[in-house]
């Protein structure tokens, strides 16, 4: 079974709405001169876990390729939790749309 999964996200990729939310703060990838090696994360607030709302780990880091340093966000979820709230329910493969679009939902 599948449980934890980590979807790596190239700047093409994301878009921050609300930059604020990380900390530190992630308005650094929208600054053509950041240079420095910071990492952003953004946590599931307690508040939010005590309400039964799951939301995915993220995490914004730079990484280094061959067009210099580029903004990477790491996606981090359980698959089962998403879905269900819990680990112990098990996904099948025919309900990979119905994952995609509730993450979606959901980072939006």
């Amino acid at each position: 079974m599948i449980d934890t999964i980590v979807l790596t996200l190239t700047k093409d990729m994301f878009h921050i709405r609300e930059p604020d939310k990380f900390s530190p703060s992630a308005r650094w990838v929208n600054n053509p001169k950041w240079h420095y090696r910071i990492s952003s994360k953004q946590n599931v607030i307690k508040g939010e876990v005590r309400r039964g709302i799951y939301k995915p780990y993220l995490i914004l880091t730079p990484k280094t390729n061959s067009s210099g340093i580029v903004p990477m966000l790491k996606i981090e979820l359980s698959l089962p939790k998403l879905m269900f709230g819990n680990n112990i329910d098990e996904l099948q493969y025919k309900a990979f749309v119905s994952v995609v679009t509730k993450l979606q939902v959901v980072l939006a």
